[in-house]
């Protein structure tokens, strides 16, 4: 009986085996069969200062088809002229996006012409298994009409004892308009009191200190004071800033060298910049970084803070500025190139109140 029972449980398990490996696994169709998804055609993009943070452009699309259900990863594309860029990613067959972030794609990133009606602004969405290695697919592209708008960088005012705490003096910039950020690298050093005292004025003409803008990630170094004043302690007067009005919190890094270094020098220890104040033309006491350097040939330089290379390199310098008059934007970026300077002597002149910065080559 013992013999019967082992025997029958035996050929159980050679037809149960028999019937699994007639079983087929599922699987993927042949690339060639995949079905991308069909890109909805959407209304022009009309944005204005009324609407661009609160309304948000939105795109949908049918579902691709890889022959059997998995989830999918669909990457959305906005492209104006030659350039292409991603919008973003969704694992459903829709994607919103604030119209502060869209023109941002499309105005910074793309370059397209800010306040004013465009057309050839076209979108496209890719699809692919979001765990395998095959190939994505793609959906057919629309085009649209859109009416750009960027809010118009705004400015806030850096008073201090340096500057003789004037309301409106050392005016910084927005790093984008309706970003809300405000950046700025100034030397808030003077030679008559420490610590060295300084405040924020709104563009409302309001004073306002750490009572109302958090520190963030510092201390002030007189924390008793009762007007608020920030405050730093002597020999560390530089300073780069980060107010940001969304949160009220006031960034600080600190700075302990600004420099050119260069062919000029045989790119050896390269020249320290100082701040210096000036009057701008509209009668505005402003600040800036200075150095003069000679090239006796066509050279090349960089500018360089914290005497490191790592998070603090400035070059390229090849895109005109729309803000400064002959002025470059410095790319902040541990690959940038080399800035090209013809041979002669020169004030260069960097203004790091803003983002990014700009660089002014005064020939002598």
């Amino acid at each position: 009986m013992k013999t019967s029972t082992i025997i029958s449980s035996a050929l159980a398990l050679l037809v149960f085996a028999s019937c699994e490996t007639r079983i087929e696994r599922p699987r993927l169709s042949e690339e060639s069969a995949f079905k991308a998804p069909v890109l909805s055609a959407v209304d022009p993009v009309i944005a204005d200062q009324d609407n661009i943070k609160v309304e948000q452009v939105t795109f949908d699309w049918t579902s691709a088809d890889f022959g059997l259900k998995v989830q999918i990863q669909y990457s959305v594309y906005l492209g104006y002229g030659d350039g292409v860029v991603l919008l973003g990613q969704s694992s459903t067959n829709s994607y919103a996006i604030s119209k502060t972030d869209y023109m941002g794609k499309l105005c910074n990133d793309l370059k397209a012409p800010k306040n004013e009606k465009i057309s050839g602004v076209f979108t496209y969405v890719t699809a692919k298994p979001a765990e395998s290695a095959y190939d994505e697919v793609k959906s057919n592209v629309i085009s649209y009409d859109v009416t750009t708008y960027v809010p118009t960088k705004r400015q806030i005012y850096l008073p201090g004892k340096y500057n003789g705490w004037l309301q409106y003096g050392c005016p910084f910039w927005e790093t984008d308009g309706g970003s809300n950020v405000y950046k700025t690298m100034d030397d808030v050093s003077n030679t008559e009191e420490t610590p060295y005292y300084f405040k924020l004025v709104l563009s409302d003409g309001s004073w306002t200190g750490f009572d109302t803008i958090a520190t963030d990630g510092w201390t002030v170094a007189d924390e008793s004071n009762k007007d608020s004043n920030y405050s730093v302690t002597e020999g560390n007067g530089k300073v780069w800033l980060s107010v940001n009005l969304s949160t009220n919190k006031i960034g600080k890094t600190d700075i302990t060298a600004v420099e050119l270094r260069g062919s000029f020098d045989g790119w050896g220890n390269g020249q320290a910049m100082t701040y210096e104040l000036f009057t701008d033309t509209d009668g505005t006491t402003k600040g800036r970084w200075t150095a003069d350097v000679t090239f006796d040939g066509d050279g090349e330089m960089l500018l360089l803070l914290n005497q490191t290379w790592d998070g603090f390199k400035f070059g390229n310098g090849t895109t005109s500025s729309e803000e400064i008059e002959g002025g470059v934007i410095l790319d902040q970026d541990n690959n940038a190139a080399n800035i090209t300077v013809p041979s002669g002597s020169y004030t260069m002149d960097v203004y790091a109140d803003r983002t990014p910065f700009v660089l002014v080559m005064n020939k002598k």
